[in-house]
């Protein structure tokens, strides 16, 4: 298995490929040049293939930034999923709506959250989310669109006041779990770089 990522793989053909060409005695014609010039485009179209493509995901509040560019803060607990919390108006705050970041599915029948309600989805990269501390649930089966509303916070004053769980297992899609906090494993609500983004540009297991 190769030490280095397709990113750094795909980097280290183009570099090779260039040096050739500003070899003394460069002959794009030449048998010996064509045929290492054939291995590296190989090489590089391989490596290229292997690089994980970032689903194009929206914000779940109105405004927001993509969760694409949100940093996983804590642990699940009894659920094991890193997850963030967002859409906080305060401690009770106001409601926000929630909003859809791709084409989900709701993909279990039951499940709730303390406080308020919650629902496990599928997205249609094969993200699998669960959004916690809603007023509503939904039924098995139902369908958003990106960009659709999918609820309401639930005004609260328990875990820091109102705001929107959102859980993410990336495992269907990785392989594994993404890093959360500070250092990667926690501490739990701490901030790290371990951005959505990130953990899905991570070489695949």
């Amino acid at each position: 298995m190769s030490l280095l990522t397709p990113q750094q793989q795909v980097l280290l053909c183009r570099r090779g490929k260039r040096n050739l060409q500003d070899a003394d005695g460069y002959n794009p014609h030449g048998s010996h040049y064509k045929a290492v010039m054939e291995v590296l485009n190989t090489l590089e179209k391989n490596a290229a293939a292997q690089i994980p493509k970032i689903p194009n995901l929206g914000s779940v509040v109105k405004g927001g930034p993509s969760i694409l560019d949100m940093d996983f803060t804590h642990m699940t607990t009894g659920l094991g999923w890193p997850a963030f919390d967002t859409a906080l108006t305060g401690d009770p705050g106001p409601s926000m709506e929630v909003f859809a970041p791709e084409a989900i599915v709701v993909d279990t029948k039951d499940s709730s959250s303390s406080p308020g309600e919650a629902f496990y989805a599928t997205g249609a990269s094969g993200i699998r989310y669960w959004f916690a501390h809603l007023k509503d649930d939904h039924p098995l089966g139902k369908r958003f669109k990106k960009g659709d509303k999918v609820g309401d916070t639930l005004p609260t004053t328990v875990g820091g006041g109102t705001h929107l769980h959102l859980a993410v297992n990336l495992i269907p899609v990785t392989g594994r779990h993404a890093r959360y906090g500070r250092d990667g494993n926690g501490p739990n609500y701490t901030h790290g770089p371990y951005t959505l983004r990130r953990e899905l540009a991570r070489p695949h297991v």
